[in-house]
């Protein structure tokens, strides 16, 4: 399918290029892990420690929910997703202007399956109009052979949601809040991912586990604002991801 564009990575970066390339333009938690953390000589952890114990509780886990938003200027992507470390499935919204596309993802059994309707065919795989048309609502499958394949399924898996997560120094403890409802406190810094170098901030329960609860990052994309905030819970949950009764190859398109 030399005409498709295969979905970048679920990353803020990629998923604020996805947008900028649908319009012209440039997860409660379960199964917590609990981490030690380093403290200063008042007691309260230090935001270096925070940051490194969430990070690797995060990649402790065998799976994740997440919901992701990026917008840059007036167009946005949204996706929901529910990932493990092989398998996944993502539902995208791309909205521009009055226009809105939907595509769904699943990764499973060594292959990608790709299901949108036109708007969400041509605006996030970026096939041509007519290709958008023809093939809407059929799960196109992307196999492992295809060359594609290692990047398309990697960013589909938990290794990718966590990978989200991009928060530099220099590194500050932010002021307590709550997220979804659960007391929490955060780690500020800054982050590159989307375009430039704007603020960004780990949230992660304020008692017991250490896992993220959300990021969220600023940059700036041809003098537009970017933004992105993603929601994790329900970690450790079961994945369960179903193989399509019926696909079309890639390669066939």
């Amino acid at each position: 399918m030399s005409s498709t564009r295969p979905a970048g990575p679920v990353a803020l970066l990629a998923v604020a290029a996805a947008v900028a390339a649908a319009t012209g333009a440039a997860l409660p938690a379960g199964a917590a892990t609990t981490a030690t953390t380093t403290t200063t000589t008042s007691g309260k952890p230090t935001p270096n420690a925070l940051l490194a114990a969430s990070l690797a509780a995060a990649k402790s886990q065998p799976s994740v929910h997440f919901v992701a938003v990026s917008t840059i200027g007036k167009r946005s992507i949204s996706i929901t997703a529910d990932v493990a470390k092989t398998k996944g499935k993502e539902a995208i919204v791309v909205t521009s202007g009055q226009s809105t596309g939907h595509v769904a993802v699943r990764l499973v059994n060594r292959a990608v399956y790709f299901q949108g309707d036109a708007t969400g065919l041509a605006g996030y795989l970026g096939m041509s109009s007519t290709l958008a048309s023809k093939y809407a609502g059929t799960w196109i499958r992307f196999g492992h052979s295809d060359p594609t394949y290692k990047s398309i399924s990697q960013a589909i898996t938990l290794g990718s949601a966590v990978g989200q997560i991009s928060v530099k120094a220099p590194l500050a403890n932010g002021a307590a809040t709550t997220v979804n409802g659960v007391p929490a406190v955060s780690v500020t810094g800054s982050t590159t991912e989307l375009g430039g170098t704007g603020p960004a901030a780990l949230y992660l329960p304020a008692q017991g586990s250490v896992l993220p609860l959300r990021y969220t990052g600023q940059g700036t994309q041809k003098k537009e604002k970017a933004t992105g905030q993603v929601d994790f819970s329900h970690w450790g949950e079961t994945v369960a991801v179903a193989v399509p009764a019926k696909s079309v190859e890639a390669s066939s398109i």
